[in-house]
């Protein structure tokens, strides 16, 4: 067993110095069979309710404390254990964080029709209260009589003044969205002038359950208007990793009423809720130190020898291999040749969790999701899926170093169960010597820095059947402009609101063509587009712009389409998209005529534009893509087209678009999102 170690810790070594981002971050489905066996909850609520308590609990952005935990239904239908584990061992405060959440949960159930949100946020909070400080982003203050100022409330009221000298009208308009505006810059001032004058306890709490109120209103009613003008507004003397960072923070904090409310719901309605108990777990490491076999040349050159076994590879790629493996081994051979220091190499808490219930298998409803803090790493994500007994929600596809699995003599696992074990960690060797021996890796370092953190996971829709197409012009209608492709674009309900980017904006696109729509069987296509680049395109029925988004080459863009929200635009310099509500729902698989008109119904869509070589790695059966430059007539979307992993791609030359949906939420009331972070 000495030798599989090793050999992980070289792999791991050698695979990032190759490459750390393997894979772009990555949505896990959900298996499509649930047999509960007696089970109260679905899949579907487990998966919701680990979301859930994994959002509201976490409460620290350092490595060591990333936490991962499950929920296990218990035999007597009446209760459950949340089992939570963390990378460094230390869970006293989550444990504590967990309790007093579980008190409240309990009293829930028993009594349903009290409103128990504010307790519950207030206890999240007070366990929590450096998480979403630090999403407010407090730093000095540039102006006079304030100490300290959120970067956050800046950016908002920043992008709002500048949207309001474009359009006056929109403060009047858009009345509501400036008051919630204000009052959180109010409540943030009033936290930090708090937290400065050390008055801590409830005052500083009661502020942080004000401003978490407001943002979830400002991020319930105003999402879209709030993407939109971030994208339009520039940097206005700020940082640009406050315009880039400003929608996840915002989004982050205006999730925690929807996720308290909605958990609440989930402990009135399941009485495993009624009695709830916590397990800490904590599994340590293989301690590489105690090897006894670390100079066996088997172990530590075997990958000097990968080059001749792919004699296709450039000698470019040979040098970097070799390069690889020699830095890879030195770096174990630290490990090695000294004792392991605290925390320097761990196993990621999802695999202690793991590891747990393979030490005990024999519970009734073993769980079935682990959740994590953050979305997995690329190892937990790739040995979890190997070891197939449970479901992770999603990875953001990188890779860490100091990973590693737990020495089995520790686990004391059975025969069967041991032996299984060991195959699955051959076998995860076996994939990753595969990755490091595949030049293929070499176009994967240009991804973009995932963001770790996340929200809830992205789950699928109801599957109804689909009739859409997609129409492009006939050949006696092409553009006159070779270099850039179009269609008709088709209005169905036409945007009035003034939340759209200033006309003007809009209008500084002028010179590029319509763009490409994405058309639904039955609704008929307007007049022809004159041959002549130069002539205006007339298009009936429209009173105002769309609201337009110019992408950015490697970062991918989000709409979200709800009952207001009908018809966006994307582009790039050379293709154009046009997609409505309308297009969205048949793409993504929902019926678009609900019975019940208070049904809720927002579908988050996500556009890119690929680099060259995610594009290049792109495998979309032809069904599913666009040659924009092929002389097609009609493409018939699949079912689902929207939430396969690359979506629906459009080509032009080496440009290529991709759109796909991230989640579709068609609850009562309000919407939940889903975006990840």
């Amino acid at each position: 067993m000495e030798v599989t170690y090793l050999r992980l810790a070289e792999n791991i070594a050698v695979l990032r110095r190759i490459c750390d981002k393997p894979i772009a971050p990555t949505r896990n489905d959900l298996i499509t069979t649930d047999n509960r066996k007696g089970r109260a909850l679905s899949l579907q609520d487990e998966v919701d309710i680990v979301n859930d308590i994994s959002y509201l609990v976490s409460h620290s952005y350092q490595p060591g404390q990333v936490m991962a935990m499950c929920v296990e239904e218990l035999s007597d239908e009446h209760s459950m254990i949340v089992s939570v584990a963390t990378n460094d061992g230390s869970t006293s405060h989550l444990e504590g964080s967990l309790r007093g959440m579980a008190d409240i949960l309990q009293q829930q159930n028993l009594d349903a029709r009290t409103n128990r949100s504010d307790a519950l946020l207030n206890q999240v909070i007070l366990r929590s209260e450096g998480r979403l400080s630090r999403r407010l982003d407090y730093v000095p203050s540039s102006g006079p009589g304030k100490i300290r100022e959120s970067t956050t409330v800046l950016r908002l009221n920043a992008i709002l003044d500048y949207a309001t000298k474009a359009d006056p009208e929109l403060k009047q308009s858009q009345s509501e969205l400036f008051i919630l505006a204000k009052e959180m810059s109010r409540l943030a001032q009033v936290y930090i002038e708090l937290a400065h004058k050390k008055k801590a306890g409830s005052s500083s709490i009661e502020a942080l359950l004000a401003i978490v109120k407001v943002t979830s209103k400002l991020w319930g009613h105003y999402s879209n208007t709030l993407l939109q003008l971030n994208t339009s507004a520039p940097n206005l003397n700020m940082k640009s990793e406050t315009k880039e960072k400003f929608p996840s923070r915002i989004r982050h904090l205006g999730h925690y009423v929807h996720t308290a409310i909605r958990l609440l719901e989930f402990a009135s309605k399941f009485n495993v809720f009624r009695s709830i108990h916590i397990r800490a777990v904590h599994v340590k490491p293989y301690d590489l130190s105690t090897a006894t076999i670390r100079d066996q040349p088997e172990c530590q050159q075997r990958f000097l020898c990968l080059e001749s076994q792919n004699a296709g590879k450039t000698n470019e790629w040979q040098l970097k291999l070799t390069h690889a493996a020699i830095k890879g081994q030195e770096q174990v051979r630290k490990y090695t040749t000294q004792p392991q220091t605290q925390g320097s190499i761990r196993v990621h808490a999802e695999i202690q969790i793991l590891c747990f219930y393979e030490q005990h298998p024999n519970a009734r409803f073993p769980p079935r999701v682990l959740k994590s803090s953050k979305h997995a790493c690329f190892l937990c994500d790739s040995f979890i899926k190997m070891h197939g007994k449970f479901h992770i929600p999603k990875t953001h596809g990188k890779l860490y170093e100091l990973w590693m699995l737990p020495d089995l003599c520790d686990l004391d696992l059975g025969e069967k169960l041991k032996n299984n074990f060991i195959q699955v960690m051959k076998r995860f060797n076996e994939v990753l010597e595969e990755m490091i021996s595949s030049s293929d890796l070499r176009v994967k370092q240009s991804l973009p820095e995932p963001d770790e953190s996340c929200i809830l996971s992205l789950v699928l829709s109801p599957h109804v059947a689909s009739n859409t197409t997609i129409r492009p012009l006939s050949e006696s209608k092409l553009p006159a402009d070779p270099d850039t492709s179009f269609c008709t674009p088709i209005v169905d309900n036409p945007i009035s609101s003034k939340l759209a980017p200033n006309p003007t904006r809009a209008e500084e696109l002028n010179g590029r063509p319509e763009p490409l729509t994405l058309i639904a069987e039955g609704i008929p296509s307007i007049s022809e587009l004159p041959r002549n680049g130069n002539e205006t395109v007339q298009v009936t029925n429209v009173t105002s712009p769309r609201p337009t988004l110019v992408l950015q080459q490697g970062k991918p863009s989000t709409y979200v389409f709800d009952k207001t929200e009908t018809i966006a635009r994307f582009h790039t310099p050379k293709i154009h998209v046009e997609l409505s509500n309308e297009e969205a729902r048949r793409l993504a698989n929902i019926n678009p005529l609900f019975k019940d008109e208070n049904m809720f119904v927002a579908i988050t869509v996500e556009v890119s534009w690929l680099g060259s070589d995610e594009s290049n790695e792109m495998t979309t059966p032809k069904d599913h893509s666009i040659n924009l430059e092929s002389r097609w007539t009609e493409l018939t979307a699949i079912d689902g087209i929207l939430f396969t992993d690359e979506g629906l791609l459009m080509r032009k030359g080496v440009d290529v678009v991709r759109i796909r949906a991230l989640h579709v939420d068609s609850r009562q009331g309000e919407r939940r999102d889903s975006l990840y972070d």
